[in-house]
């Protein structure tokens, strides 16, 4: 087998590895965050901090409870000024901000942010991806007029009138019970 086979294969298994990882554990106020996932659906407010591409959330809502603020940070401003628009558009608005991330110290300080390393804009009413946004509209107007007229007239009158009824059909008098 050729080298290249080998490294072929060898990537091959790596992304079929890699994309069956477990789920990360959700953000929890005060516990540490190595790989979570960080769900904010309500805040007080996105402002850019005197550090290059940290953003800082104001008293974030998140499922398992409010924060007094998250420092979210990417070394590439494009995409932490994105995942801060997502953010801010959440505001007292339906819908969450789903990031990946994990707890980083910046070089030269003992600043402990976020390195976020996804961002995702969640439609709905609040945290998670819950139930849905409810039931639709209601049935609609109905199913239509009905089946329709019908088969149309049968094949004529039966055959003739016969024998007919016995003399105490319409009585109880002839019904042999004696009385």
């Amino acid at each position: 087998m050729t080298i290249w086979i080998r490294s072929c294969r060898a990537l091959l298994g790596l992304a079929m590895l890699l994309s069956f990882s477990a789920p990360a554990a959700m953000f929890t106020p005060g516990v540490p965050c190595n790989g979570c996932d960080l769900e904010i659906f309500d805040h007080g407010g996105v402002i850019p901090t005197s550090k290059n591409a940290v953003f800082s959330v104001q008293n974030p809502q998140t499922p398992n409870g409010p924060a007094p603020y998250i420092e979210l940070y990417n070394p590439t401003l494009a995409v932490i000024q994105d995942c801060a628009q997502k953010v801010q558009s959440v505001q007292g608005n339906p819908g969450s901000v789903m990031m990946r991330a994990s707890e980083y110290t910046l070089a030269g300080s003992n600043q402990v942010v976020f390195l976020v390393n996804d961002c995702q804009l969640l439609a709905g009413p609040g945290p998670g991806p819950g139930p849905g946004p409810g039931p639709g509209p209601g049935p609609g107007p109905g199913p239509g007029p009905g089946p329709g007229p019908g088969p149309g007239p049968g094949p004529g009158p039966g055959p003739g009138p016969g024998p007919g009824p016995g003399p105490d059909s319409g009585s109880m008098a002839g019904d042999g019970s004696g009385g």
